[in-house]
């Protein structure tokens, strides 16, 4: 094992929790599951993380289950466990160390007011509207600056953030045209999900609501989601920057799926191989 600060070459059994070069003190055991090492995950970060963009927990896992030598598992059970661990270790190594660019908590209802005010809708103009189901995705695809390139004002299910929530609400007050689309994990029922973003958000009935996915089966449609199959639920940040920052912009101004196939959509080859970067 090579230690992350140093690159000393040891065993982790022999010299324990500590470089015998450098004095790095390990978190993680890569003889305990899930079976990484401390220098596996700040590799890890470090390309989820490439210039500068944030990334969440997720993310990190997906960016680890592509990596070489890493594997779920065979059965759903297995995958399904070994992904939650490894969602635990991230979250443990970042209360211990650190993860710089890690998205751990929400904070554009902290900000609201530099944020989310009416000047900056009216800078970018916002046309339509996107909704998420978990509301990390907000901060993750704000920081991406999704909203900008889409034109879009972008919620979670529950409503946050709330300064942003009550603009989309007067939004389709004043306008029953504007577009909404909804985005989501894979196990969620779509026409449920847009039953209560129409209640959540006071949309009337001519308002239209679009579905982007994730279908259930988007991990046999997506070639860097093949890491996911079997999960019970692939969530929509397991996506990588170059499906959330780069596709969904477009899908969401041509109102097509995220998950949709080449043949069905784009035609010729499928875009997750042209931009998406891994990472």
């Amino acid at each position: 094992m090579k230690c992350p600060q140093c690159s000393h070459v040891q065993g982790f059994n022999r010299v324990g929790r500590t470089c015998a070069k450098c004095g790095y003190n390990y978190v993680l055991s890569p003889k305990e599951s899930p079976y990484i090492a401390d220098r596996r995950l700040i590799r890890a970060a470090s390309r989820a993380g490439r210039d500068g963009r944030p990334f969440t927990v997720n993310q990190l896992v997906a960016e680890i289950a592509r990596s070489k030598r890493f594997f779920l598992g065979w059965t759903r059970h297995r995958r399904n466990s070994r992904f939650a661990a490894t969602q635990e270790s991230i979250r443990y190594f970042h209360r211990y160390r650190g993860i710089p660019g890690l998205l751990d908590e929400l904070s554009l209802d902290r900000s609201a007011p530099t944020a989310w005010t009416e000047p900056d809708l009216h800078d970018y103009g916002a046309e339509r509207v996107l909704v998420v189901d978990d509301p990390i995705v907000v901060d993750l695809l704000v920081g991406y600056g999704v909203h900008v390139d889409a034109k879009a004002l972008i919620v979670s299910r529950d409503g946050y953030p709330r300064v942003a929530t009550e603009l989309v609400q007067r939004l389709l007050r004043e306008r029953t045209d504007v577009p909404v689309y909804v985005l989501h994990a894979s196990d969620v029922d779509a026409d449920a999900f847009i039953a209560n973003t129409r209640a959540m958000l006071q949309a009337s009935a001519t308002t239209p609501v679009t579905d982007l996915g994730l279908a259930p089966d988007c991990a046999t449609r997506i070639s860097s989601l093949r890491w996911a199959r079997r999960l019970k639920r692939v969530p929509v940040d397991a996506l990588s920057f170059g499906a959330l920052g780069g596709r969904l912009p477009r899908a969401i101004t041509d109102g097509t799926r995220l998950d949709a196939t080449a043949d069905s959509s784009d035609g010729g080859i499928g875009w997750w191989l042209v931009l998406d970067d891994y990472g």
